[in-house]
């Protein structure tokens, strides 16, 4: 992770997403599919695009990329995000995580 420029989270079944947090820690922003945790778990340093849109994706990534002033304002996000995060506040957000899951399923 030391020498890369971002995160590629391609997963498509993640629920609480801790390479995510492993990333934003080292510095890196995220490109990921929507899966619920870009924007409920992490509230910023990330790029999302819509489950299973691999141009987006693409896009995103290949935008990060081309345009190192976006992609430094999401490093210090990132960085910033990981800071605010502590391990009772993480265990509150997936228990609702897991019980929106559970109520859709169930």
């Amino acid at each position: 992770m030391r020498k890369a420029k971002i995160f590629l989270f391609t997963d498509h079944e993640a629920g609480w997403g801790l390479a995510v947090a492993e990333a934003m820690a080292c510095g890196l922003p995220v490109v990921g599919f929507d899966t619920g945790v870009l924007g409920s778990v992490y509230r910023r340093g990330f790029r999302k695009v819509p489950l299973g849109d691999i141009n987006g994706f693409a896009r995103e990534t290949q935008t990060l990329l081309d345009k190192p002033r976006l992609r430094a304002r999401l490093v210090a996000e990132a960085i910033s995000q990981m800071r605010s995060l502590d391990w009772n506040t993480t265990t509150r957000q997936f228990e609702r995580i897991l019980v929106k899951t559970m109520s859709r399923e169930g």
